[in-house]
């Protein structure tokens, strides 16, 4: 049974995939997030609360050592630095970083370094409560296609569909499938950017086209795509669309 959750942040798809393989094959390891800034990584960790974070330095909006800084604070999650440079080294071990491992990644060292995290872990079990980041959300989400893991950025989900334990996330012409709650969702997307309709469906604002009365209901045309509006969030969907009513 999987009892460590890790978190995934590089700016490089290639590096993000390095760390992907070899903690796919840890039976007690389970991949809850991918981000590829670190803005977005602490609102992953804020949602998933993760065990431990494989953190990359070099990074846009928010390098590895100020989100690495954040997280230490608000967050009680193990990090591991991965980088190309050694020179942050010192800067990483000040904020009691559990190992600061260099590019490419060598599987004795990486090895280690799991072995180090599962001691960690049971000597040393981590306090759950993670403060979230105010007024901020996702801007970029990873979403995976086949066998691979893609970052989509968020202003271009159509819409979002629960199907049981999944979600069904519509990007241009394509349907991605992520494991996750909608309520899960919901809480990392902006809510002036997307509108709950159904207890099912999440709407993009800015890609519903009409919205159509019938007498099975109200509906909510989003790029072609009848959504449902239930009775529950009737009242929110007028007060956001106050376009569509008179």
């Amino acid at each position: 049974m999987k009892h460590l959750k890790a978190l995934i942040v590089d700016d490089e798809p290639l590096a993000r995939e390095a760390l992907r393989l070899r903690l796919e094959v840890a039976n007690d390891i389970e991949i809850v997030g991918e981000a590829d800034n670190g803005e977005d990584a602490l609102l992953l960790a804020a949602q998933q609360q993760p065990d431990v974070v494989f953190l990359d330095i070099n990074m846009p909006r928010l390098c590895g050592i100020e989100a690495g800084a954040l997280l230490a604070q608000y967050c009680n999650a193990h990090i591991v630095f991965v980088s190309a440079y050694q020179e942050h080294a010192i800067e990483a071990f000040r904020l009691n970083a559990i190992d600061y491992l260099t590019k490419p990644i060598n599987d004795e060292f990486f090895a280690q370094t799991l072995t180090r995290l599962r001691q960690r872990q049971i000597n040393h079990p981590k306090d759950k409560q993670v403060i979230t980041p105010k007024h901020q959300y996702l801007k970029r989400i990873a979403l995976k296609e086949g066998g691979e893991t893609r970052m989509v950025d968020t202003q271009s989900i159509i819409s979002v569909e629960s199907a049981n334990d999944y979600l069904c996330i519509k990007v241009a012409k394509q349907t991605l499938v992520i494991r996750k709650t909608m309520k899960q969702l919901s809480a990392l997307l902006d809510p002036q950017q997307f509108i709950r309709c159904h207890r099912s469906h999440l709407l993009n604002i800015s890609m519903i086209e009409s919205l159509k009365q019938t007498d099975e209901g109200v509906y909510l045309c989003c790029q072609g795509h009848m959504h449902p509006v239930s009775r529950r969030y009737l009242g929110q969907v007028k007060t956001k669309l106050k376009a569509f009513y008179p």
